[in-house]
């Protein structure tokens, strides 16, 4: 689980240690579901997730780009437009740059 385990055999208690604490003690929910993300990440454990907080995940508010982007051949390609208002790209495929 560590990034070298051979110079962190502690790691494990380490990450507990720092985390327990700060999920434990987090004064709001918002924040406790963000600890958790933190440590699942800290962990490295592909089999972690929490599904029940797709909402708490960075970046939270209104930062999305306003466009659908699919990866062809290693490039993005902007998809279409999906802001309520849809401007130049709803009429078709533009390459992302």
């Amino acid at each position: 689980m560590a990034d070298d385990p051979v110079h962190a055999p502690d790691y494990w208690n380490t990450v507990l240690e720092d985390f327990i604490p700060r999920i434990g003690l987090a004064p709001g929910t918002l924040t406790y579901q963000q600890e958790l993300i933190k440590f699942i990440a800290k962990i490295h454990d592909t089999h972690a997730n929490l599904w029940s907080s797709l909402a708490a995940r960075p970046p939270i508010g209104s930062c999305q780009l306003p466009v659908d982007v699919r990866f062809v051949e290693g490039r993005p390609l902007v998809l279409r437009d999906i802001s309520k208002t849809a401007g130049p790209l709803a009429s078709g495929l533009v390459p992302a740059t």
